[in-house]
C-alpha cells in the first residue's frame, strides 16, 4: 500500500469517527430554548426538593428528545404541559430501566457501608462501649474493596443503561431496554467509545461549574442551578448516544 494513500485512508477514517456526532449540536441543544431550558430547571429544581419524584417528567422529555433525535429530527422538542402524563409514563420507564443496570453496583455498595457499620456497632455495644481500632480497621479495608467494586459496576451498569435507553426510545417498547443483543452491537465499537470519552470528559466539565458556582455564592447557585445542569448533560449525553445508535448498523 503506498505510504501517501495509507495515511490519507487513516485521516478519513479518524474523520468519520470524530464526525458522526455533531458534538457541539448535543452540548447547545439543552439551551437552544429559553422557554425549554427555563422550564426544566425549574422543574430539576423542584425535582431536587422533592427528592426526585419530578425528575420523571423529565427523563420522560429526554425520551421524546431522543425520539425525535433518531429520528433525523434534531431541534428541541417543546415541553408540552398537554403530554404530561406521557413524559410521567416515559420517565417511569426510563427510571426503572435505569434502576435494573445500577442495581448491582448498588447491592455491592451496600453490602460495603452495612458490613462497616454493623461491625463498627457490634463491636461498639459488646466492647463495653470502646471501639477496637484494629477490628475497624480490618472492616474499613474489606469496606473500602465493596465500594471499589461497587463503583466499577455502577460505572458499567450505567454505560449499559446509555444504549438501553436510547433503544428503548427508538422500539417504543420496555422490553426493548433489555435486548442485550442490540444493545452489544451498538456498544462494543470505536464510535461508541469516542463518544463515551468525550461523556465523561464533559461530565467533569459540568461538575467543575457546579463546583465553581457553589463556592462563588456559598452553596446558592449551586443548589439552584445545579439539578439544572446536570438534567442538561443528561439531555446532552443522551443526544450524543442517539447519534451513534443511528450511524452504528
Amino acid at each position: 500500500m503506498p505510504r501517501q494513500y495509507f495515511f490519507k485512508t487513516k485521516k478519513a477514517y479518524s474523520l468519520q469517527v470524530f464526525d458522526l456526532v455533531d458534538y457541539v449540536h448535543a452540548f447547545r441543544k439543552p439551551f437552544s430554548s429559553i422557554r425549554t431550558t427555563l422550564l426544566s430547571f425549574v422543574l430539576a429544581f423542584v425535582g431536587a426538593l422533592t427528592f426526585g419524584l419530578v425528575f420523571l417528567f423529565l427523563k420522560g422529555f429526554i425520551i421524546e428528545s431522543l425520539r425525535n433525535q433518531l429520528h433525523a429530527r434534531h431541534e428541541l422538542p417543546h415541553f408540552e404541559f398537554s403530554s404530561a402524563v406521557r413524559y410521567f409514563v416515559d420517565g417511569l420507564k426510563f427510571g426503572v430501566a435505569e434502576f435494573v443496570y445500577l442495581l448491582p453496583g448498588i447491592i455491592v455498595l451496600l453490602i460495603g457501608f452495612g458490613g462497616l457499620l454493623a461491625t463498627v456497632l457490634t463491636n461498639f455495644v459488646f466492647g463495653s462501649g470502646e471501639i477496637d481500632t484494629l477490628l475497624v480497621s480490618q472492616a474499613l479495608i474489606s469496606s473500602f474493596v465493596f465500594l471499589l467494586i461497587g463503583g466499577v459496576f455502577l460505572f458499567l451498569g450505567w454505560i449499559l443503561s446509555l444504549m438501553a435507553i436510547v433503544n428503548m426510545a427508538e422500539e417504543d417498547k420496555f422490553k426493548a431496554a433489555f435486548n442485550l443483543g442490540v444493545i452489544f452491537q451498538k456498544m462494543f465499537n470505536i464510535k461508541f467509545l469516542v463518544a463515551l470519552i468525550v461523556s465523561v470528559a464533559y461530565f467533569f466539565i459540568v461538575w467543575f461549574v457546579f463546583v465553581f458556582l457553589s463556592v462563588l455564592s456559598l452553596g446558592f447557585l449551586g443548589l439552584l442551578l445545579g439539578p439544572g445542569l446536570f438534567y442538561s448533560y443528561s439531555l446532552s449525553v443522551y443526544t450524543i448516544m442517539a447519534d451513534v445508535f443511528v450511524e452504528v448498523h
